[in-house]
């Protein structure tokens, strides 16, 4: 089944179709590198104005872009952030920080104008919000105890005490969780990187809508355990290790992780411990929450297709 079928992605809107008002996704921050690697001058970003333009501070020995400029929407709060001026010959032009309005987020409009002038561009990352409603219930202990997202870890050492965090930048992905007060919603955010969209076949812009059949449910998932056939399971497989057995279980999801869980039970001789797990309803919100966004995205293909 093609992306566009897997979501109802088609060159019609989704007016009439279920909304979702627990869930709503937005695309919070893209990176986007190209342009002629002889260039001087940073490329045009139409609907946007230049605040400031400065040398960068190497980062390392060798360093990657002499200048920095940073630009703001004129409609919006959403800012670019263009580094250009290569310091290496192999380095494209330009390399682009489009970070979205925090209502809106990042529009296909947006998008359009940072890679006007980018010619032979590359999405380097995607970062992907995923923000619910209170009345969801979904909080930091909400996503400790029923989050899924792949092989990312639980990091305890990162973050704070009002984030969670699993994988890392120097993974394929990292995921980050918090309260975002000013929208009053709970936010899990999914950071991709260029390994990751690589290997999903996100190269451009206009592949950019396949992001929603790519990271539901393969990189983000809310499930339960069915500790009835659990407990079933280890009592007849243990015997009288399935309570402390099972007991532990439930404290290592509840303080630590779902996937901490797993493992626990996996290293006590449970072979596949995942098929005691059961999908949350909540998965449907995110399901059509990503449709939907993906319809609006994939307006960027007939676009781009056309020049």
């Amino acid at each position: 089944m093609s992306d566009t079928e897997a979501y109802g992605v088609t060159r019609r809107m989704v007016a009439g179709q279920k909304t979702s008002p627990g869930c709503v996704i937005r695309l919070d921050r893209v990176v986007i590198s190209g342009g002629d690697r002889g260039a001087t001058k940073a490329p045009v970003v139409e609907g946007f104005r230049a605040i400031s333009d400065t040398l960068v501070k190497p980062q390392s020995t060798e360093g990657t872009y002499l200048r920095l400029r940073r630009l703001r929407s004129r409609e919006n709060s959403s800012q670019a952030f263009v580094q250009y001026q290569p310091k290496m010959p192999w380095l494209d032009g330009a390399r682009i920080t489009l970070v979205g309005d925090g209502e809106s987020g990042i529009t296909p409009r947006e998008i359009r104008a940072v890679i006007a002038n980018c010619a032979n561009h590359r999405v380097r990352l995607v970062e992907l919000a995923v923000d619910f409603d209170p009345a969801t219930g979904v909080n930091g202990k909400y996503v400790r105890r029923f989050g899924r997202f792949g092989k990312s870890r639980r990091r305890d050492d990162r973050g704070g005490p009002e984030q969670e965090r699993f994988g890392s930048r120097k993974s394929t992905k990292l995921v980050r969780s918090y309260a975002k007060r000013e929208l009053n919603v709970y936010r899990v955010e999914l950071e991709l990187h260029s390994g990751l969209l690589r290997k999903c076949g996100i190269k451009k812009a206009g592949d950019l809508y396949r992001v929603a059949s790519k990271v539901f449910p393969s990189h983000l998932d809310f499930v339960g355990v069915r500790w009835g056939k659990l407990e079933q399971y280890l009592t007849w497989r243990l015997g009288s290790q399935a309570a402390r057995i099972l007991g532990e279980a439930r404290r290592r999801r509840d303080e630590l992780s779902l996937r901490d869980a797993l493992q626990f039970l996996s290293n006590r001789g449970v072979s596949n411990p995942h098929r005691f797990l059961k999908r949350l309803s909540l998965n449907d919100e995110i399901r059509v929450a990503l449709r939907q966004w993906a319809e609006v995205f994939f307006t960027l293909v007939e676009e781009l297709r056309t020049k």
